[in-house]
């Protein structure tokens, strides 16, 4: 097959199983028209492994992801996006000047601080692969917040991409009050190849309280950074600071920072070049529990503070707004 080929091959899969297809600028088919000539010049497999990486970049969906093992052996996982979101978090900053008086618990996802009488968790992941360190952090979480019996935390998920969706619901449900099931989101799926639009039945996902939930007002700091799982838990939280609003409970719940990215694809995989070349193609679309559409949007802070303006002359602006609020 021709590199042309096999970009009309990529294109037209796209196209038929791809489920944000219609919310896209971009056309698969159309792009495919728009740089047939440029893959039909292609003369080797590095070049058309880079043009195509730049290609998938135009569909701005970091679940659509791509893993290429070359004629040598050596395999790389390429991200697809062509810039980065804004960051609104400086861990160094925050090492330095917030949490100077020492870092109660630490490990490869996460770290849990004291910033006053506040509790300060920052989660860096959900990876699946992670999965006994980030149940270690969760372990050590409710052991501090009960021994320091404290009613103020502040949940940091600025820099976490994301990872398990079964890991973020489990740290979700340790403030869900107690015997109640919260409603966070919907799920539907593609049917037809032909028809981009047809979808099967609304799947609706529900967290479950923990044994013991924990009540507290809560400060959770996200930002442009925040994807996939990871908008899960902050789906969850928005979902649950509405249940508490309505049912008059006096802990109450704050998004602070910026828009999170807006991307939950469950990708499914297909291969090319005899399996060397494989590419995540996302299944389902995803709705927060008020209907909206998380692709492209994300979830909004109720108090906001742009990504660009946050870490400012030594200042981290997000994090010393949640420890205002949280005094009050």
């Amino acid at each position: 097959m021709s590199y042309l080929g096999l970009f009309e091959k990529i294109m037209k899969d796209i196209q038929e199983n791809y489920s944000y297809v219609k919310f896209k600028k971009h056309s698969p088919l159309d792009t495919l028209k728009e740089y047939a000539n440029d893959f039909n010049q292609i003369d080797n497999e590095a070049k058309f492994i880079n043009k195509l990486v730049g290609i998938l970049a135009l569909f701005k969906d970091p679940h659509i992801n791509l893993t290429y093992e070359d004629n040598k052996g050596r395999r790389s996982s390429i991200k697809t996006l062509s810039k980065h979101p804004a960051r609104n978090y400086d861990h160094e900053l925050l090492s330095r000047k917030y949490l100077s008086n020492g870092i109660i618990f630490e490990n490869k996802v996460g770290m849990i601080g004291m910033i006053k009488d506040v509790v300060y968790i920052n989660i860096f992941t959900w990876w699946g692969l992670k999965k006994r360190e980030v149940n270690r952090l969760i372990k050590q979480f409710k052991k501090i917040v009960s021994k320091k019996n404290s009613k103020k935390i502040i949940i940091d998920v600025r820099s976490n991409n994301g990872g398990s969706d079964l890991l973020s619901g489990k740290f979700l449900s340790l403030f869900i009050p107690k015997n109640k099931k919260l409603y966070i989101s919907k799920y539907l799926h593609r049917l037809s190849k032909r028809n981009p639009n047809k979808t099967g039945r609304i799947w609706k996902r529900y967290q479950d309280s923990d044994a013991q939930p924990i009540s507290a007002s809560l400060a959770v700091l996200i930002g442009q950074n925040c994807m996939s799982s990871n908008e899960y838990l902050v789906m969850g939280f928005d979902a649950l600071r509405d249940y508490l609003k309505k049912n008059n409970y006096s802990n109450a719940i704050n998004l602070v920072g910026d828009r999170t990215f807006g991307s939950s694809g469950n990708p499914k995989e297909f291969s090319y070049l005899s399996g060397r070349l494989k590419i995540g193609i996302p299944s389902w679309i995803c709705y927060t529990s008020k209907g909206e559409l998380l692709e492209g949007k994300g979830i909004k802070p109720n108090i906001r503070i742009n990504s660009n303006e946050t870490i400012f002359r030594g200042h981290d602006k997000v994090l010393e707004k949640a420890i205002t609020i949280l005094s009050k």
